[in-house]
């Protein structure tokens, strides 16, 4: 099984549905909330590339997400893309993937950065202790962008997947440079 590049599918889901994780480390339910935040919740599936999703309809998105810190063909067509190391690998990141909507930077302490179409940056700041997945977030906000949303409506908010959640931060690109230094 190939474990460097997902399907994955995000489903809408009632505002009031379960807040508890669903089974299996490859399903979540992610809510958002917060005081000026439009209240959403969406369950997000991911299966490995060489798997098809199990049958179904509904979802209001469907992308490809990629390890780019391993090699193969994956990272330069996906949609969603994680990497780890310096933010300065945006730019090589970027040439490397030109598909990519969201990519997500991992950063000391645990946060991570997510780049949203070249032009705005997601500060994703941990709530807890725990170490947070990233992909469920970052798959979640190339749903909310793809479906129109503005992604400054998420700003101040909290992501949660029934394990761990984050506080998202919205900045424009020459905020982001004084965060990473």
């Amino acid at each position: 099984m190939d474990t460097s590049a997902w399907r994955v599918r995000v489903y809408p889901a009632p505002d009031d549905a379960d807040p508890y994780p669903l089974p299996g480390p490859d399903r979540r339910r992610v809510v958002v909330t917060g005081p000026a935040t439009p209240p959403a919740t969406a369950v997000v599936h991911r299966v490995s590339i060489d798997m098809r999703h199990p049958g179904g309809s509904g979802f209001a998105d469907e992308h490809l997400l990629a390890d780019a810190g391993v090699p193969g063909p994956w990272p330069p067509i996906a949609d969603v893309i994680v990497a780890d190391g310096p933010l300065g690998r945006v730019a090589a990141l970027r040439a490397r993937c030109p598909g990519c909507l969201v990519a997500a930077f991992g950063r000391p302490g645990g946060e991570y950065l997510l780049e949203v179409a070249a032009d705005w940056f997601a500060r994703l700041v941990p709530l807890g202790p725990r170490t947070v997945d990233v992909w469920p977030y970052a798959s979640f906000v190339h749903t909310w962008t793809v479906t129109g949303r503005p992604l400054d409506a998420l700003d101040g908010g909290c992501l949660h997947d029934g394990r761990t959640g984050v506080r998202i931060s919205v900045m424009g690109r020459p905020e982001v440079w004084q965060v990473a230094s």
